[in-house]
């Protein structure tokens, strides 16, 4: 899975197409078992065996800048699921839900 492109800097506040480098994120993963490359943006996911489903947060957080009139860092938590379910086995809804917050005052969903 790679990560999506992005498209606003968030440095300059200017919209376009430049690809940010990697490097100006600080990536974590909240399970060992995913891996993220930073020179390719993929995640990898290393299965046990007999498992069929696991759950990580992917955390993304900017590194050179705070938000506006913030102290606080942009960051983003993004659940992300692998699994290999038959269709007829993921009957079952998922909701997926963005926490946003920090380690001092909490996240709220």
């Amino acid at each position: 899975m790679d990560l999506p492109k992005r498209k606003h800097p968030h440095n300059t506040g200017v919209q376009g197409n430049e690809k940010l480098a990697y490097d100006k994120y600080n990536v974590t993963l909240s399970n060992p078992n995913f891996t993220f490359d930073k020179e390719t943006g993929r995640i990898c996911v290393n299965v046990p065996e007999n498992t069929r489903y696991m759950e990580c947060d992917l955390t993304i957080t900017y590194l050179y800048g705070k938000m506006a009139f913030s102290q606080y860092d942009m960051t983003v938590t993004i659940p992300l699921v692998w699994t290999n379910l038959s269709t007829e086995e993921l009957s079952e809804y998922y909701t997926a839900s963005v926490r946003v917050g920090n380690d001092i005052d909490g996240y709220q969903t």
